[in-house]
């Protein structure tokens, strides 16, 4: 029988502009205004159905042979396209693999698609079968997709299983206290006897690998809330997302402001640890309605209405809560001039480098403005004019009340009795502050407010023979611990007193354990941590022989760095410094994000969005595309296109739903709205 095929192509580019981020060009040349669409010169010619549509049977009568002007008319025998098993049907996430497809109606020219991702290299053996190889992907079902030139698809759901040779299954228990020391065990597989175990950033303690499916460790100390969980061996790295959760009382660090109007409605910022669901703020005995978590380290809540002057904040999970006592201030009068609104915490011991927020009227810039405790100068971390507010350390001075008072181009404003300072419970050095993992070392603690009953905890274990010397020395032999930096903290009944990053533990040589995130764009841009023992200030990252830009030496165990660009694959990450080069091996995979289709594919928006804009009429990549990530038109987040039309967004601080906007002169605007997805074409 034969049988014809009216195809819309006008209609296609239409739906297709509507869902992805494509351009077509302007009839008039000049940019459009319109979100979210595209149109060429003969768009208005559109046909609605976008599918393959009205079959006509060759005995309905002459004028079935007609050709209609916006129409082509294509004479093919009917052959069903359709996808009947792969094999393999699984592979690697690193990519590489060939399969076979089996079904029918193949024809030179048709693509094969794995999710959003096309195949590296496919090769049509006949109508029945094709042969394909396997880009990355992270572990998991993907749909195979195979698409004829003439754009008709068929789609084998689940088709293909991504997999790792080291996988991560289960943590029990799933949480434990943020001090550490909690036994753990750790189902998967692939572990062998050199299987590292990460709890966060931090490897575990006492690590035995019991078998290649089970770990038993303890775990380390680290911030109240979620952390992934990772497994390194030569075999490969598995992470497990918020695999374990770190449980305490939320930590606030910072509040920003502390002050506003008694109608509320202000939004103010939590900064600390802990912020998990379900939360509550409380501004006295008012609870806010408003909030809105971005991660466990930052809150954002609306301020409830309130009376004339202090309450005191609450924040409370269902692992305890943290009271800031006259943590913010309502005030019925906007303040005029330079005028302290608060201090918040309002106490601090007299070695100072407390981390206080002093929130005023009138704050000018960081080089026109200062800050002092009684008579002396406070170190000056950030201000926010804007947000009126200023977060500083406090000076060294003696016990008692001192005034605040702020200096600014403005003028000066001063707030009586405004911070404490107290002989209380303190921490203020480790001598010596570094020592090998295996434990043992000697050290001398120095404070304030020490007593007989002292214990000694580094990070998560307890500290050997601990003597009291006097009330602002003790000494103790450290535990063994976890390569890196650890708190140390001194606990006497109710009362404690930590020393962040206050002792080091050292081991020989340099390594890598993990680089997260472990696959980006071929665009390169990626924001990845890397994480280890033995780097130093000034190395230099290599991804795949080429180096990195943007590389950040945060401390010993933990360098940032952001991707070259790179080819489809797997490829070595190396640290180079004077102490020699670490490498781990296949340690970072590059992979193409754009989809044939457009649209958006991938996992949820953490770290990167990886942006590939198209010529909605040609379908090739435009370069030199303006985008931008949001609608704030100071963004970070902003840049153009390189040559293949990709660009990648990343950094710590992106998650969630986001917004591309796309601009070019000669096409029309376009965006993609509140999508979550790391890779939009």
């Amino acid at each position: 029988m034969i049988a014809k095929t009216r195809i819309s192509t006008l209609g296609f580019l239409r739906v297709l502009a509507l869902s992805a981020l494509v351009l077509v060009f302007s009839a008039c040349g000049s940019e459009g205004t319109g979100i979210g669409q595209a149109s060429s010169t003969d768009a208005s010619n559109a046909v609605e159905d976008t599918s393959v549509v009205e079959v006509l049977d060759a005995s309905e009568g002459p004028e079935g042979d007609t050709m209609a002007s916006e129409d082509t008319v294509v004479e093919n025998p009917i052959v069903e396209l359709r996808v009947d098993s792969m094999d393999p049907a699984k592979g690697m996430t690193v990519g590489g693999d060939t399969v076979t497809i089996y079904g029918e109606g193949f024809e030179p020219g048709t693509t094969v698609m794995f999710d959003g991702s096309a195949g590296l290299f496919t090769f049509v053996l006949g109508p029945d079968r094709i042969n394909v190889t396997t880009p990355p992907h992270p572990p998991g079902l993907a749909d195979v997709t195979v698409m004829l030139p003439d754009e008709r698809t068929v789609v084998l759901e689940n088709g293909f299983l991504y997999y790792n040779n080291v996988t991560i299954t289960e943590v029990s228990p799933a949480e434990g206290p943020a001090a550490g020391g909690s036994p753990i065990t750790v189902k998967g597989s692939g572990f062998s006897p050199d299987t590292k175990l990460l709890v966060g950033d931090s490897l575990a303690i006492n690590t035995e690998v019991v078998d290649d499916g089970t770990i038993l460790a303890l775990t380390p100390g680290g911030e109240p809330g979620p952390v992934d969980v990772f497994v390194s061996n030569n075999s490969g790295i598995a992470k497990l997302k918020d695999g374990y959760l770190f449980t305490d009382a939320p930590r606030i660090d910072t509040v920003v402001p502390t002050a506003g109007p008694v109608a509320g409605g202000q939004t103010i910022t939590f900064t600390g640890a802990g912020f998990v669901e379900p939360v509550e703020v409380r501004f006295g005995m008012e609870i806010a309605t408003q909030l809105t978590i971005h991660s466990a380290k930052v809150m954002e809540v609306v301020t409830p209405p309130g009376s004339e002057g202090m309450v005191d904040l609450w924040v409370s999970t269902e692992f305890g809560t943290t009271v800031i006592p006259d943590g913010y201030r309502y005030y019925s009068s906007p303040p005029t001039g330079v005028e302290v609104l608060n201090v918040v915490p309002h106490e601090g011991p007299i070695l100072g480098g407390t981390k206080v927020v002093v929130t005023a009227s009138g704050l000018g810039t960081s080089l026109e403005t200062s800050i002092r405790f009684g008579d002396a100068t406070a170190e000056l971390l950030e201000i926010d004019p804007v947000a009126q507010s200023a977060i500083v350390l406090t000076p060294p001075n003696t016990e008692g009340m001192v005034d605040v008072t702020v200096y600014s181009p403005m003028g000066t404003g001063s707030m009586a009795d405004a911070f404490n300072y107290t002989s209380a419970l303190a921490v203020a050095e480790i001598q010596p502050n570094y020592g090998p993992v295996e434990g043992g070392s000697e050290i001398t603690v120095v404070g304030m407010g020490f007593e007989p009953t002292a214990e000694v905890f580094i990070d998560a274990l307890p500290a050997l023979g601990v003597e009291f010397v006097s009330p602002t020395e003790l000494r103790a032999t450290t535990p063994p611990g976890t390569p890196g930096f650890a708190t140390v903290k001194v606990a006497q009944g109710l009362k404690s007193a930590s020393l962040n990053d206050g002792f080091f533990y050292m081991t020989g040589g340099t390594d890598i354990y993990v680089v997260t995130p472990e696959k980006g764009s071929i665009a390169g841009g990626t924001f990845i941590d890397i994480l280890g023992i033995g780097f130093e200030d000034g190395a230099q990252v290599l991804v795949g022989g080429v180096p990195a830009t943007h590389v950040t030496f945060i401390d010993p165990t933990h360098v940032t760095a952001r991707t070259p660009p790179g080819e489809i694959g797997t490829v070595d990450v190396e640290v180079v410094s004077g102490s020699g080069t670490a490498k781990l091996a296949s340690g970072y995979t590059y992979y193409d994000p754009v989809s044939l289709y457009g649209g958006t594919w991938g996992e949820p928006v953490e770290i990167s969005v990886n942006v590939t804009v198209l010529n909605g009429s040609a379908g090739g990549p435009v370069p030199d595309a303006f985008v931008i990530l949001g609608s704030d038109p100071t963004t970070s987040y902003q840049g153009f296109t390189n040559p293949n039309g990709q660009i990648t967004f990343s950094g710590p601080d992106l998650a969630g739903p986001q917004t591309i906007s796309v601009s070019k002169p000669g096409f029309e605007n376009n965006s993609v709205v509140a999508f979550d997805a790391e890779n939009v074409t």
